[in-house]
């Protein structure tokens, strides 16, 4: 009855948030979330799902700090004057309602200077200035942390922690005990340990760091059920207990949950949830999306496929792998359950075969022996200094300092590629590429590398890391933008 009334109220924040610009609206299709080519046609949705009981989250991003502190106060309004009118009671007390906020871009200081106050930072709200929004730096809801970093370490320590402090009463009575089977102990680590381990952990997208806090825990539970509790140079390490009893590692175990979470996934078809995981705007793919490409790619490799998917590629044949886990789901989890091995990115002497991490794939690398990395960053430089690949900007950018684009003087050469190699900024770049400016000459190519490299010589030997700025970008128009290099 609660989930009923409180769907009222949702309807009419999503409709007025829509009225005024506020929600997200992203394009859903029925093609496979993991595909690369989507031909069926994309239908607009808004990014807007109902949340757990009666919590509400709200994510707001924006171009400027003014735009984005504008959405604020605009969101803030609303959900107060809907509250209102409905006779909800918001709970503003730390630890209930919360908010993570960080600035980007010019007058980011200035900004987030109105929120600093002598008794901590916080934004007070609109229609009420005596209630704040406190501003923390990481969020704790359902057992899990979300971090403004980005970063899941912190959530992994706790659910390390949470997993300790359950296993800790028990390690000597059940999981120590001469008397209790290991079938048994095995299945109390199922219901106790990994259901504090491994919560959710189907929708992270993994690190490193995150995994080594899961398998500190999960490793000190397999070794006191399998009797080898001490760890020192002269003890089996952990690869070797798991190998020797045949015990699936954490990243196998994250793996499987995640295989099982996309036939949900698939079945369910939440229009909100696809549209936002298969957004790929600036040609960045969602890092969660990598993540199912590998894992549908080790089935592929590694298990004996049933007739159905046998042959079929994942990505060029999507459609067939997403009939077979919305029409045989029970047959979907048996061949998910054949997932099984012991490697693990943790360890430093295992083989790399099943490890879970390492998703970004080098498409220029010879199909059969290319290079696998962590993170896209590694990738990238891999691409970078392997192949000798140059970026496009410095085949076709002269040796001048005023972007094509935009018009905006930036005095050097290097600060105007540094401008248009911009990740998070690709507005120019993508122009300059449209105007089809000729490639440089061989000549002219060395020449400016010359430059760039005595540049930077010149720069280290100062001190610094890269060459400084020798005054204030001008745009187009006058502005400045920057800081002078001081003489």
């Amino acid at each position: 009855m609660f989930n009923c009334g409180y769907a009222v109220p949702l309807h009419v924040l999503q409709a007025e948030l829509a009225a005024t610009e506020i929600l997200l609206r992203a394009h859903y299709s029925p093609d496979p979330v993991w595909a690369s080519t989507r031909p069926a046609p994309a239908e607009p949705v808004d990014v807007i799902d109902a949340t757990f009981v009666d919590d509400e989250a709200v994510v707001l991003t924006a171009e400027s700090p003014a735009l984005l502190d504008r959405a604020i106060r605009v969101v803030l309004r609303t959900v107060q004057r809907i509250c209102t009118l409905f006779a909800l009671n918001i709970n503003w007390s730390p630890g209930k309602s919360e908010c993570l906020l960080r600035y980007r871009g010019r007058n980011a200081t200035k900004f987030w200077a109105k929120h600093r106050h002598e008794d901590g930072c916080y934004i007070s709200t609109p229609s009420c200035p005596d209630i704040k929004l406190i501003i923390v730096e990481r969020y704790k809801h359902l057992g899990s942390y979300i971090s403004l970093k980005g970063t899941c370490l912190k959530d992994g320590n706790h659910r390390a922690e949470s997993a300790m402090s359950a296993y800790v009463p028990l390690a000597r009575t059940i999981f120590g005990s001469p008397f209790v089977a290991v079938s048994t102990k095995h299945h109390v680590k199922e219901s106790l340990i990994h259901s504090r381990l491994f919560f959710h952990t189907q929708c992270v997208v993994v690190t490193v760091p995150f995994l080594r806090a899961l398998n500190h825990a999960y490793m000190r539970v397999i070794r006191q059920i399998c009797g080898c509790p001490q760890f020192d140079a002269s003890c089996e390490s952990d690869y070797t207990v798991r190998r020797r009893h045949q015990i699936d590692s954490v990243d196998c175990i994250i793996r499987r949950r995640r295989l099982c979470y996309l036939a949900r996934l698939c079945m369910c078809q939440r229009r909100p949830l696809l549209a936002l995981l298969s957004d790929a705007r600036g040609g960045r793919i969602h890092p969660w999306i990598v993540q199912i490409r590998d894992d549908l790619r080790y089935m592929c490799q590694r298990l004996p496929l049933p007739d159905q998917l046998r042959g079929f590629d994942p990505d060029a044949d999507g459609d067939r792998w997403q009939k077979f886990m919305v029409e045989h789901p029970s047959e979907w989890g048996s061949l998910v359950s054949r997932i099984r091995f012991c490697e693990s990115v943790c360890d430093k002497n295992a083989p790399p075969q099943g490890s879970a991490v390492k998703s970004f794939v080098c498409t220029l690398c010879p199909p059969g022996d290319a290079a696998r990395f962590a993170c896209e960053k590694d990738l990238l430089q891999h691409q970078r200094i392997k192949p000798k690949r140059r970026n496009p900007m410095s085949l076709i950018i002269a040796d001048i300092s005023v972007c094509p684009s935009c018009g905006t003087e930036f005095r050097q050469r290097h600060r105007l590629l540094r401008h248009l190699t911009d990740r998070r900024r690709t507005k120019c770049q993508r122009a300059v590429l449209a105007m089809g400016l000729p490639s440089l000459t061989e000549a002219e190519l060395q020449r400016l590398d010359t430059q760039t490299r005595e540049l930077a010589a010149t720069s280290r030997k100062e001190g610094h890391s890269h060459p400084l700025a020798s005054g204030t970008a001008l745009t187009a128009t006058g502005k400045r933008i920057g800081h002078a290099l001081s003489a």
